[in-house]
């Protein structure tokens, strides 16, 4: 107990508490990061700001995710995995957090066609950002999320089984199997 109440005894005990906002630095310019290493495949991850998770349209974005890369009939699935053929895997989602989001695009590419695949990425980020999106497009997205989350496969990437999430917060963790002789 000393060492909580050394960490954490400046913390209010009803939950009132909350920290201040993070400084989000938003520049106008576009932001490139890479980290080059011997291979063939090459991973690739593009995003732009999105809308905090308090935010009013944050259904919609989530939506706009889904058609983004939520899935097989989502646009980058479509069109940079099954027609060009340019990723071995592809998907897109959207990130929100407490004062900030991000939606991102994510693959995994040939090396000798990573220039092809930025191109086709950016070229959907695009049309997201300019286009009406069909209506037909979110109801496939909508209705393939509803049918996972019916059959209990839904998921998010990054997101542990139910049974590995805190309860009332405590850990629970799986049970080992017991081992009989």
């Amino acid at each position: 107990m000393p060492m909580l109440e050394e960490l954490l005894g400046d913390l209010s005990g009803n939950g009132a508490g909350a920290p201040p906002a993070a400084q989000v630095e938003r520049s106008p310019a576009p932001r490139v990061r890479v980290h080059t290493k011997d291979s063939d495949q090459a991973q690739i991850c593009l995003g732009v700001p999105s809308y905090p998770i308090e935010h009013p349209d944050r259904y919609s974005v989530q939506l706009l995710a889904t058609v983004l890369g939520g899935g097989m009939s989502s646009r980058l699935f479509l069109e940079v995995r099954e027609r060009r053929g340019l990723a071995y895997y592809v998907y897109g989602t959207n990130q929100s957090y407490t004062d900030a989001g991000t939606l991102v695009a994510q693959a995994g590419v040939d090396i000798e066609r990573i220039d092809q695949a930025v191109g086709t990425v950016v070229e959907q980020f695009r049309r997201m950002a300019e286009e009406t999106v069909p209506a037909d497009e979110p109801r496939r997205g909508h209705r393939r999320g509803r049918a996972a989350c019916g059959a209990g496969h839904h998921r998010r990437r990054g997101h542990a089984p139910r049974r590995h999430r805190p309860v009332r917060g405590r850990r629970a963790l799986p049970l080992a199997p017991r081992v009989t002789q």
